[in-house]
């Protein structure tokens, strides 16, 4: 099976990054309070603006990239190349870093570092950019591992989508959709998929 994974919200945990770093930011830098705790983007969890938000990236991003992955990530991932699984490591990661004063290139030389440091096994590393419907038909992907509420709806047209459960995708509900709570849980509904 090819099994398409996302970084940012499901090999780590960005909603719970973002609440904490982002309120130490806006409450004692901007005087900004967390209003929308539900949403997905920084600057909708903190009724901010770009340039707030960019201030607040460009200072955390640093941090944010050297964040451990989610507890069994890199052990329910290596178990499953070890029976037969192709991983596909599919990003928007390098997409779009004016925020940051980075390269797209020293992006993903910090992707591939950090993937390397936490044993993380892939067969194909991809730096994508949109909603990944390019790189899930050219890679025949069986089921793809994602948070992203936009994403998923886009995606799930096209194949299978593992939703990594997080308060901003909960109103997601397809028939191509398989929320998703843990990385064993990850495993279980993979080996229950693949026998089915």
């Amino acid at each position: 099976m090819n099994i398409g994974i996302d970084i940012d919200g499901v090999l780590t945990d960005v909603m719970s990054y973002q609440i904490d770093f982002g309120s130490k930011f806006y409450i004692t830098k901007k005087g900004k309070h967390l209003t929308r705790p539900n949403q997905y983007e920084s600057n909708e969890i903190f009724e901010s603006s770009e340039q707030d938000d960019y201030e607040f990236w460009n200072d955390a991003i640093r941090t944010y990239l050297k964040l451990s992955p989610r507890a069994f990530a890199s052990e329910v991932i290596n178990l499953l190349k070890s029976e037969g699984h192709q991983i596909y490591i599919i990003t928007n990661r390098a997409e779009n870093l004016s925020y940051c004063n980075m390269t797209k290139e020293a992006m993903m030389s910090k992707v591939k570092a950090w993937l390397k440091k936490y044993k993380i096994k892939y067969d194909k590393l991809i730096f994508s950019s949109g909603r990944k419907l390019t790189e899930l038909a050219e890679n025949k992907i069986d089921i793809m591992i994602e948070d992203c509420p936009a994403n998923i709806e886009e995606q799930c047209k096209h194949t299978k989508v593992f939703c990594y459960d997080a308060k901003y995708n909960e109103h997601i509900s397809h028939k191509n959709v398989t929320r998703v709570f843990s990385w064993y849980d990850i495993y279980d509904k993979i080996k229950n998929a693949k026998s089915s």
